[in-house]
């Protein structure tokens, strides 16, 4: 049977998180769907995890293994072992709801690029990390433009480039070739993803999205960007019941800046939380 969708999900030393995630993502993924994972550069028990996860199931599922650690290698890797459209792609730490493929499948009829809402885990972040990310949910990227960890494309969406690029932002990548009025965030869905642990754990992820950014604009490729960042930031700043969380998501911003000009190799994970 032809499946309804095909799932990517690059793996590089998830061994600590797949327990919490993989059950989620195979009560998720409808019995027909391509699923495929592309562990790189795991120095851990990543794969043999999958493997016995995904034994006896009956479903059109695969584990590669490849030497490289590499995200945008695991994605190119995970296409050509894909046939079916519309295409997933899911980072390994994040918890899928029940219903939410066939959500997004259903909302690329009239989109190329989605992504459901996003929800924190922030049980084991300091109080500090949970205000930060209380305005980051608060602003308009998140709620209009975050194509972060799920994202699907139709199959007009994924032939508007040939391989993915050897680059950190892999997600702005694809939001960036495709045109603002085929993007959606499908806010009937939601995905769920911890948060980094501590305030410079936020400097970490923060300085790696820059790096994306630039890598980016050398490509000649416009960074997406959404309007209204500025004044509702302004807003909660100047708001008592936000102004510290506030104060500290721009501090993030103006520390990540210069350690984002550091040369960084391979994949980066926050693994703060874990």
């Amino acid at each position: 049977m032809v499946a309804p969708y095909s799932i990517v999900v690059p793996v590089h030393n998830e061994a600590g998180v797949l327990p919490q995630t993989l059950p989620s993502l195979l009560d998720a993924a409808d019995g027909d769907a391509e699923l495929v994972f592309i562990c790189n550069g795991c120095r851990d028990a990543s794969a043999e995890i999958l493997r016995t996860a995904l034994a006896g199931r009956g479903r059109v599922a695969r584990v590669e293994e490849v030497a490289a650690a590499s995200k945008t290698a695991a994605l190119n890797l995970g296409d050509g072992l894909c046939s079916v459209f519309p295409r997933f792609y899911l980072d390994a730490d994040v918890r899928v709801p029940a219903g939410c493929f066939e959500v997004l499948a259903a909302a690329l009829g009239d989109a190329d690029l989605v992504a459901p809402r996003i929800r924190f885990d922030m049980a084991r972040a300091t109080g500090c990390s949970q205000a930060i990310a209380r305005v980051w949910l608060a602003l308009p990227h998140a709620q209009e433009a975050a194509f972060h960890h799920l994202v699907g494309l139709s199959r007009t969406g994924r032939s508007r480039w040939q391989s993915f690029p050897d680059i950190l932002g892999d997600d702005i990548f694809m939001e960036a070739k495709t045109p603002a009025n085929r993007r959606r965030i499908v806010h009937e869905t939601s995905i769920e993803t911890a948060i980094p642990r501590t305030f410079f754990g936020w400097v970490r992820v923060r300085s790696r999205w820059r790096r994306g950014e630039r890598e980016l604009a050398r490509m000649g490729l416009a960074v997406p960007r959404q309007g209204g960042q500025k004044a509702r930031l302004l807003a909660m700043l100047a708001s008592p019941r936000s102004v510290w969380g506030a104060a500290a998501f721009v501090l993030v911003r103006l520390l990540a800046e210069p350690l984002s000009r550091r040369a960084q190799q391979g994949w980066f994970t926050d693994r703060s939380f874990r």
